[in-house]
């Protein structure tokens, strides 16, 4: 799903470099990485947040999955906000592996590093009511400043 997602975006032609967040299983694996910097994309090993907790039932739910390992699903969820601790970076375009990219992004960056007063832009949630729609933080597509 990355390589895809890696090379529908290069396909894009992209004027900024391409890098992937990666757990330190999937880092480690040199073959996985060779083709990741055969596709020009920069692998970046990231740690994992762990148990993360959650309110309600969900985590019960997970607890009961047959491939339940004693972490939550909401792990890997958090862990994509260590695109903040990039901190030599000016700006960072995150994008979820699932996501397909069409047309060209940099317009997206650009608008961030040309408004000093924007420390984010991220996915609207669309597909919500207006009212509920503050109250969850979609990630899918998501500028930030991480030298902010």
């Amino acid at each position: 799903q990355l390589l895809t997602a890696a090379r529908l975006l290069q396909q894009t032609q992209p004027a900024f470099p391409l890098a992937a967040m990666l757990s330190p299983t999937c880092h480690r694996n040199a073959t996985f990485r060779a083709i990741l910097v055969g596709e020009s994309v920069t692998p970046l090993c990231v740690q994992r947040f762990a148990n993360v907790r959650c309110r309600g039932d969900k985590q019960l739910r997970d607890e009961g999955r047959s491939d339940y390992l004693g972490y939550s699903t909401f792990d890997e969820h958090w862990t994509k906000l260590n695109v903040l601790n990039l901190t030599g970076l000016r700006g960072a375009l995150y994008l979820d592996s699932d996501v397909v990219v069409r047309r060209n992004l940099d317009h997206v960056l650009r608008s961030l590093l040309s408004s000093p007063h924007l420390s984010e832009i991220r996915t609207p949630q669309g597909c919500l009511q207006a009212e509920l729609a503050h109250r969850f933080f979609n990630t899918g597509v998501w500028a930030v400043r991480p030298d902010a």
